[in-house]
């Protein structure tokens, strides 16, 4: 992911925390990427987002998200990042993209499907731990 540059959108709690050490900023970094927290028309490749947990295939219309979509930049899911990483290779933003993409179910990232039991057991509970620093589980 050397030429991607993510900008986060509801990820992370917003107060007391620093965004980067959270994993999701951290796992953009080891895979060669680059991370902001502001969107950059013409720098931003891509705008990833934690969708709401009452909602899962919405996202919230925030001014980053907003300036993403107006520019062309993918909004996708956090999955997207995962799947990059246990694929090791970079995946296509389409098949994450919200407002569509739920991650629930059989979707477009089977983790068992893509990498087998048990790497998708790793991934799973990598979710997991993702989505509960973002506070969108319970």
């Amino acid at each position: 992911m050397p030429r991607c540059c993510c900008c986060s959108c509801r990820c992370w709690p917003n107060t007391g925390h620093n965004p980067t050490d959270h994993p999701l900023w951290q796992l953009v970094l080891r895979m060669g990427g680059q991370c902001s927290m502001n969107f950059t028309a013409g720098v931003t490749t891509q705008m990833i987002v934690a969708p709401d947990k009452n909602d899962p295939g919405q996202i919230p219309l925030t001014d980053k998200v907003r300036a993403a979509q107006e520019s062309g930049v993918p909004v996708v899911h956090p999955d997207w990042l995962l799947a990059c990483k246990f694929s090791w290779s970079r995946q296509p933003e389409e098949r994450f993209a919200l407002p569509h993409y739920t991650s629930t179910g059989v979707g477009p990232f089977n983790s068992s499907r893509l990498l087998g039991p048990p790497k998708a057991a790793a991934v799973e509970a990598e979710k997991d731990a993702v989505m509960r620093g973002a506070g969108r589980t319970e």
